[in-house]
C-alpha cells in the first residue's frame, strides 16, 4: 500500500510539472467586497462623430465628418476576478492593468509559480498601445448639431447573432445605417456563460465582449446622391468570446475589441491620456442627449 502511494504521487507530482495552468475564480459584484478582488466590466463601444478640419486645422471643415469607435465601460454587470489562488502544485498570481480612467481590462497577466520545482516565473507585462486618434485635445467646442453619438448598445438590445441593420438621423440632419455583422461562431451567450459551469468554477479561462465588424453609411454625405462610409470593430457584450490564460505572460485587450497573448513590453501612457479624454467626451455628449 506504501509503495502503490509513492507511485501515485510521483506520478501527480510529474504531471503538475509539466505545465501547470494558471487558476482564477470570477464572480458577478452583487454585494460589498471586503476581499480586495479585480472588479471589471465588460466593454461596449459608441461611435463618436464630429466634423473634420482643414488641411492646416485651423478651421472647422463642414464636408468632412470624422468617426471614432470609442470603447465604453458596459456598466449592467461588474465582475470580480480573484488576484490569487494556491493549491498543493502551485500558485497562481494575477496581474491587471485598466484602461485610462476606466474598469475595462488593458491587460491581465498571469503568473503560475510551481511548488514541485520551485521555480519563479516573473509576469511579463503587456499593454495595448491605443491607435492614433483624432480631435482629442484641442478639439472644437460642442455645437447644436455634431459631435453626435451613436449608441451601439442600445440598439443590440436583443441577443441576435445575425446580421442587423439600424437607420437613424443624426443631430445634424444627415441619415445614416449602420450595419452590425454577425457575430463570430465561437462566442457564447453572455447569459448562457455566466450560468455555465466554466464561469461558475475555479479556471485558466478569460471571457471578454465579443467582437463584430460593423460599418456606418452616411446618406447624401458630403453632397447629395453620395454616400460615405466608415468600418469599424466593434464590442458587443450581449456575446462574450474566450481566451486561455497563459502560464506567463499577459493577455493583451485590443484597443475597441478582442486580445492577444503575448510577452513582450510596452507603454500606453499616451493611449490611456487618449482614452480617458474620449470616454469623458462621449459621456458629456450622451448626458446632453439624455437632458434634451
Amino acid at each position: 500500500m506504501t509503495k502503490l502511494f509513492g507511485v501515485t504521487l510521483v506520478v501527480l507530482l510529474m504531471g503538475a510539472a509539466c505545465q501547470p495552468a494558471p487558476k482564477v475564480e470570477f464572480a458577478v459584484s452583487d454585494k460589498p467586497d471586503y476581499s480586495g478582488a479585480y472588479k471589471f466590466t465588460l466593454a461596449k463601444t459608441a461611435i463618436k462623430l464630429d466634423y473634420g478640419r482643414t488641411a492646416d486645422g485651423k478651421a472647422e471643415d463642414r464636408k468632412k465628418i470624422v468617426a471614432t469607435a470609442v470603447p465604453m465601460e458596459d456598466e449592467s454587470r461588474v465582475f470580480t476576478m480573484s488576484g490569487r489562488y494556491e493549491d498543493l502544485f502551485s500558485i497562481t498570481t494575477v496581474s491587471v492593468t485598466t484602461a485610462g480612467d476606466t474598469r475595462m481590462f488593458k491587460t491581465v497577466g498571469s503568473d503560475v509559480q510551481s511548488k514541485v520545482e520551485d521555480l519563479i516565473k516573473n509576469v511579463g507585462g503587456v499593454v495595448a498601445v491605443l491607435a492614433p486618434l483624432v480631435f482629442v485635445d484641442g478639439a472644437p467646442p460642442p455645437k447644436a448639431d455634431l459631435p453626435d453619438v451613436i449608441e451601439i448598445s442600445s440598439l443590440l438590445t436583443m441577443t441576435h447573432p445575425g446580421e442587423a441593420k439600424f437607420p437613424g438621423r443624426l443631430a445634424n440632419g444627415i441619415n445614416y445605417t449602420l450595419t452590425v455583422d454577425p457575430v463570430a461562431k465561437d462566442a457564447i451567450i453572455t447569459e448562457q456563460y455566466l450560468a455555465s459551469r466554466e464561469f461558475q468554477s475555479r479556471g485558466s479561462v478569460l471571457f471578454y465582449s465579443a467582437c463584430r465588424s460593423a460599418s456606418l453609411a452616411l446618406a447624401n454625405f458630403p453632397s447629395a446622391g453620395k454616400t460615405t462610409y466608415y468600418n469599424f470593430k466593434i464590442a458587443d457584450p450581449k456575446f462574450v468570446q474566450t481566451i486561455a490564460l497563459p502560464t506567463k505572460g499577459s493577455v493583451t485587450f485590443h484597443d475597441t475589441c478582442g486580445v492577444d497573448v503575448a510577452q513582450q513590453r510596452s507603454d500606453a501612457a499616451t493611449g490611456d491620456k487618449i482614452l480617458s479624454t474620449l470616454v469623458s467626451q462621449v459621456k458629456a455628449i450622451i448626458d446632453a442627449k439624455n437632458k434634451k
